[in-house]
């Protein structure tokens, strides 16, 4: 399997010095599934390229921190609940304020949004400079989106 990004480079990013964790949560496995999850779909093509190591300045400019968000995104259920033998339970100790569920579910939508728009971002790079990306295929007819309807 073929990353795009570290974990130290992705704590780097997406987290901030306050951020308390277990580093081991990033693992490659879930480095790979944002990539397959968030940017293959998106990429096509050009994702194949990326993995070849093609497209460094776009890698590290637009590609890293949209996935470094991605993965963000994919720890809050990791880092909220663990398991165990007689079952799940949340990650909470009384010695702090935690968030809500709420407030949790809002900090991880906002997560998800960061990084959909560096992603839009790169894809607005792409489409500015189509002869640089020749595997990338642009969409024939963009859908607009009006209350919850395709027209």
């Amino acid at each position: 399997m073929k990353l795009l990004i570290s974990s130290e480079e992705i704590i780097e990013i997406a987290f901030n010095y306050k951020d308390q964790f277990n580093k081991r949560v990033i693992t490659d496995h879930l480095i790979n599934t944002a990539q397959l999850k968030f940017l293959k779909p998106t990429l096509g093509l050009l994702y194949n390229d990326l993995l070849k190591g093609n497209y460094v300045f776009f890698i590290s400019e637009h590609i890293k921190p949209s996935l470094a968000f991605y993965v963000k995104y994919l720890t809050f259920p990791e880092l909220a609940a663990s398991m165990g033998n007689i079952g799940v339970f949340s990650n909470r100790n009384s010695g702090r304020h935690y968030l809500t569920y709420q407030e949790t579910l809002r900090y991880r939508k906002e997560t998800k949004k960061n990084a959909d728009l560096i992603l839009n971002n790169a894809l607005d790079f792409i489409h500015d400079n189509p002869e640089l990306f020749k595997s990338y295929k642009l969409p024939e007819k963009e859908n607009i989106f009006a209350g919850g309807f395709i027209i």
